[in-house]
C-alpha cells in the first residue's frame, strides 16, 4: 500500500483508503499491471470509472490520487 505523503499542505491519498468525487480532477500515480512501471498522470472518476488523460496508460491502475488546486477566479 503507498503511503500517505504530505507535500506543501497536500496529500497523496491511496485508492485502496478513498476515492476521489465524481469529477474532481487529480493528479494521479499509476502502476502497470505486468510490471512495476511507475507513471504520473491527470485524470478523475467519472460513474465509478477513471478517465485517464494519457491513452498511453491502457494498462496501468491507478494507486494514489491527489486532488489538484481549483483554477483562480482571475486568470
Amino acid at each position: 500500500m503507498l503511503a500517505t505523503e504530505r507535500t506543501a499542505g497536500l496529500s497523496w491519498v491511496s485508492v485502496r483508503d478513498r476515492l476521489p468525487f465524481d469529477g474532481h480532477e487529480c493528479a494521479l500515480i499509476c502502476r502497470n499491471s505486468n510490471s512495476a512501471d511507475l507513471r504520473r498522470a491527470i485524470g478523475c472518476r467519472l460513474h465509478g470509472n477513471w478517465e485517464i488523460q494519457d491513452c498511453a496508460l491502457v494498462n496501468f491502475d491507478v494507486r494514489a490520487w491527489l486532488k489538484l488546486p481549483s483554477t483562480p477566479a482571475n486568470v
